[in-house]
This record gives C-alpha cells, sequence and structure tokens, in this order.
C-alpha cells in the first residue's frame, strides 16, 4: 500500500518535492531508532517493530496528498481485468530486479563461504556493504528526476527528456568521481572504525567494488528512466539472465583458483550486458523512437 500511495503521488504530482521529503525523513527516521535501540540495548524485535513506524506514519502523509490529487477509494467494483492483463507482463519482469539483486547479493555470499571461509565471507560482505552504501547516492540522484522522466514523456517531449538525461549522468558521473576518491582515501579508516580492527582491510578487493560501481554508474541514469516511461521489460530480463551468468562465471573462476578480488570482476558481465540494453532503449526514448 505504502508503495502504491508512493507511485501514484509521485507520477501524478509535478511538484513531487513533498513525496522525496517524506522519503527522506523516514529514512532518517529509521536510522535514528537503529542507533536509538542499539544504544539503549533493546531486542531486534523491537527495532523492527519500532523500524515499521516511520513508514506508517509517511503512509497516512502521502494518503492524505494523494487524496488530494485523486478522489479515489479502494473498492471491487472498479476491477478492470483487461487493464490488469495489460500490466501482468510488465509486472513480472520488474519483479526479476529484486530477484537478480539477491542472485547477486545471496549467490556470490554462498560461493564466497563455501570456498573462502567465514573470515572472507565478513571481509567479502563489509567491504561489498560499504560500497552499496555509497552507492545510495547515486541512486538517490537518478531517482529523483522520475516523475519529470514521467512527465516529459507523457507529452512526448523528447528535447526535456534528453535534457534531463543529460543532466542526470552529469550529476552522477560527478558523484561517482567524489565517491571513488573518498572511498580510497578514506577507505582504511572507516573500515579499521566500522569493523573496530577485527577485520583486515583489503585494497584490492575496495578496488574491484569500486570498479563495479563505477560500470554500475555508467547505466544507472538510463535504467532510471527506461524504468519510469514502462519500458524496462527487456532491460529486467537481461538483468536477472546476466546475473546467473556472473554467478557462474564466479563459480568458474573459484574452481580455477581465482581470489577474491578477481572473482569480483565476473560482475561486470551484469553491467555490460543489461548497461548496453538499458542505454540503447533510453537513447531511442530520448530520440523519440519509442
Amino acid at each position: 500500500m505504502w508503495v502504491c500511495i508512493t507511485i501514484v503521488h509521485q507520477v501524478s504530482s509535478r511538484d513531487c518535492a513533498i513525496a522525496i521529503y517524506i522519503d527522506q525523513i523516514a529514512q532518517v527516521l529509521n536510522i535514528a531508532i537503529i542507533f536509538l535501540t542499539l544504544a539503549l540495548r533493546w531486542s531486534l524485535v523491537w527495532m523492527c517493530l519500532l523500524m515499521c513506524l516511520p513508514y506508517l506514519l509517511s503512509l497516512c502523509v502521502k494518503h492524505h496528498f494523494s487524496r488530494s490529487l485523486h478522489r479515489y477509494t479502494l473498492t471491487f467494483r472498479a476491477l478492470d481485468v483487461p487493464m490488469l492483463k495489460s500490466l501482468f507482463l510488465p509486472s513480472v519482469s520488474f519483479l526479476s530486479l529484486p530477484a537478480s539483486n539477491a542472485i547477486i547479493l545471496q549467490g556470490f555470499t554462498l560461493v564466497v563461504n563455501k570456498f573462502f571461509g567465514a573470515d572472507a565471507t565478513v571481509l567479502f560482505n563489509t567491504t561489498r556493504t560499504m560500497c552499496n552504501f555509497a552507492k545510495q547516492f547515486l541512486i538517490q540522484i537518478t531517482f529523483s528526476i522520475n516523475p519529470e522522466y514521467s512527465i516529459a514523456y507523457g507529452e512526448r517531449n523528447t528535447p526535456r527528456i534528453a535534457s534531463l538525461l543529460r543532466k542526470s549522468y552529469w550529476l552522477s558521473s560527478a558523484s561517482i568521481v567524489v565517491i571513488v576518491v573518498g572511498i580510497l582515501c578514506l577507505g582504511p579508516v572507516v573500515y579499521e572504525v566500522w569493523t573496530r580492527g577485527a577485520v583486515a582491510f583489503s585494497y584490492p578487493l575496495m578496488v574491484s567494488f569500486l570498479v563495479i560501481l563505477v560500470a554500475e554508474g555508467c547505466w544507472l541514469p538510463s535504467q532510471q528512466l527506461v524504468v519510469s516511461t514502462n519500458h524496462h521489460q527487456q532491460m529486467c530480463w537481461n538483468f536477472l539472465a546476466s546475473s546467473v551468468l556472473a554467478l557462474l562465471v564466479c563459480y568458474v573462476l573459484v574452481r580455477m583458483g581465482a581470489g577474491l578480488a578477481h572473482i569480483t570482476y565476473s560482475q561486470l558481465l551484469i553491467h555490460a550486458i543489461t548497461g548496453y540494453a538499458s542505454i540503447t532503449v533510453a537513447y531511442d526514448i530520448a530520440k523519440g523512437k519509442s
């Protein structure tokens, strides 16, 4: 329900700043809840329950604003079966995104744990988490333009779409440079504080994850355009297939004696295949061909 109302509000309103602010406040409250419960030594059950509160609160607020845009009611009489059939394939293809992420996250973790042991798994996951945390800034930058993409596409304003895409790439590229330089310079210090010296920092592994981050940043703005204009089906299936392929290549590399840093580079297959499909579709959209 929270996701549905979020989509209604962001896509329908030209001024989506309210929705973005609500999301950011909810995330800040969640972080505050995590720190507070850890400081008070409360159980994980209480932490999870309290973390639901920001989303419930944002649900109520977004429901209020979305009702001001559209006077809707939830009823079975409004069920549109033909529309549901037309939305079935795009919806199922969109589900391949979390499935692909699960393959990347859990699949690689299982391979590392099986062949390298528990210590290497902690090193691998901690390094990946640090880079994924930095990647959230890229996602926020590109995601914030989604409503403008939808509006411009609905108006068939291709010059506006092309302009937004260029600006998104410039902002994404600048952010990637700052992130990479920051992690290379401050990564060992942050890692030492984060793990309290329990896990040794590995520069080769960190560099491999940064290369993956740069590769993903090369097509992330295009992905947001493709998703916001509902042209994501082929990209999603490519993402799923390339994730499975990358995991298989990772397994082969491990059997050949490759190290942690080397098997991480197998994820470049994902960004090469999915990125090419995403950039191609985004180019067609910006040129008015889709």
